[in-house]
């Protein structure tokens, strides 16, 4: 890629702040850059990569800006593949508003989202599935996020994606052998056939395997669903209060005033969770209680981590124990509440064997959060571990991809009597990866796709 126009941006987030960094990139940066400092020589003397001291000024008045730091980086060896400036000035809006102002009036053009990477992909810097990674790296909001982003930001070469590709082209090898000589194969075309359809369900397994970890970590990475569960009136919504430190829901000694699940994000042990109050379980007295009765059970059949509420002034109840059973084998912690009314030793006897652990305490006691956060940290340890998999596949895009070529892989098995049918299907596949890792992706799609990067990146 030629460049013809030079951009700026600010690279750092606005408001005040100690620091803002300044980009320029293009064929002009360096003139423009030196245009704005009052000591034109000794910036255009420093050698790239060194770092020195300037004051910018208005190109038009003269009149000084700021105290910066700057960098110089020569072609090809930068960032984006171009000549390149980075300012660092002091980072308060008006500063950084001028600084930008006084490279515009010297030439250059204020950047559009993700086009600084955009160039950098153009000018053979990164591939696409970097440039995507890297993108996810500074948009995880959850640990797992941006573990599963570095996953893909240092593999990527390393990836299963280059292990697809290079079965598939063997694949492809050994078809065109026997569509240009037919008379000459050393094997029947059944075994062929047989060959060809093995390798090409080992490869849909392993893209299956890598949808799958796409599933789970997507389950997890707006933070783990944890269920409060248990009948009406058994504290739920004072447990969901104390976890939270706000009184979000309301709390009444009347039954069943929970009526839809309240959700909140927080941080438990370094984890990230969605915590749910829903509504107790039980007979439904109206038609809307149902509806929440009825989402109480999905979040009980759904989430990786529950927490069973139980009052221990009362006895467990039927529907109560199908709890149990619902979640069995998954994750779930007992909490056996209202323990300053009356002795829990008869609900820790019924919970025993059907929840991982629990604890006997009192809600009302905000000394007893922590009590609780630890609970909860041991078993969220286990479930995060479960479904902390690491996959190459970190967005929509890709995963997309995917599912067309394991359903390219599905069309060509049924076609396993003739080469020429199945090396058409192939050569599809081999497309969509070109397509998945930037070779012949769409303009149209390569826009959208650095649209979503931050302005300055």
């Amino acid at each position: 890629m030629v460049a013809t126009e030079t951009i700026v941006a600010c690279a750092t987030p606005p408001g005040k702040s100690a620091l803002a960094c300044i980009r320029l990139s293009g064929p002009e940066s360096l003139r423009i850059a030196s245009s704005c400092f009052n000591d034109k020589s000794k910036f255009a003397s420093r050698e790239p990569g060194m770092v020195g001291r300037g004051i910018i000024v208005d190109p038009g008045s003269g009149s000084r800006i700021d105290d910066v730091l700057s960098i110089a980086y020569r072609s090809p060896r930068s960032f984006s593949g171009e000549d390149m400036v980075e300012i660092f000035c002091h980072g308060g809006p008006v500063i950084i508003e001028k600084v930008i102002a006084a490279f515009i009036a010297a030439g250059a053009r204020y950047a559009q989202r993700g086009e600084f990477t955009q160039r950098a992909f153009l000018n053979g810097k990164m591939d696409l599935l970097r440039a995507e990674a890297m993108r996810e790296m500074i948009e995880a909001e959850t640990e797992i996020g941006h573990k599963n982003a570095i996953y893909a930001y240092f593999n990527h070469k390393l990836s299963t994606f280059s292990d697809w590709n290079k079965r598939i082209c063997e694949l492809l090898s050994l078809l065109e052998a026997d569509i240009e000589f037919p008379d000459e194969e050393d094997i029947s075309k059944a075994k062929l056939g047989d060959q060809i359809s093995t390798e090409l369900l080992a490869i849909k397994q392993s893209i299956s395997d890598e949808l799958e970890k796409r599933e789970k970590i997507k389950s997890i990475d707006k933070g783990i669903g944890v269920a409060i569960v248990g009948p009406k009136n058994a504290g739920k919504s004072s447990l969901f209060n104390l976890l939270i430190g706000d009184e979000w829901a309301i709390v009444h000694r009347n039954p069943g005033t929970t009526r839809d699940m309240l959700r909140e994000k927080i941080r438990i042990h370094g984890i990230d969770i969605t915590l749910i109050d829903t509504a107790g379980i039980g007979e439904a007295k109206e038609e809307i209680e149902e509806i929440g009765i009825k989402k109480s059970w999905e979040a009980i059949k759904g989430c990786p981590l529950a927490i069973w509420v139980t009052p221990a002034d009362e006895p467990a109840t039927e529907q109560e124990m199908m709890i149990a059973r619902e979640r069995d084998g998954l994750g779930t912690l007992g909490i056996i509440s209202k323990a300053d009314l009356a002795d829990g030793k008869a609900k820790e006897v019924a919970l025993r064997g059907k929840v991982n652990e629990w604890v006997s305490i009192s809600l009302l006691d905000t000394g007893n959060r922590e009590i609780i956060a630890e609970k909860i940290g041991e078993l969220l340890k286990t479930v995060y571990d479960a479904y902390s998999a690491e996959s190459i596949l970190i967005n929509s895009r890709q995963e997309s991809l995917a599912r067309k070529m394991r359903k390219e892989i599905d069309v060509a098995i049924k076609q396993r009597q003739s080469s020429e049918i199945i090396a058409h299907h192939i050569i599809s596949i081999l497309r969509l990866m070109e397509e998945f890792c930037g070779k012949t992706t769409p303009d149209d799609v390569l826009k959208s796709i650095f649209s979503k990067f931050c302005i300055g990146k």
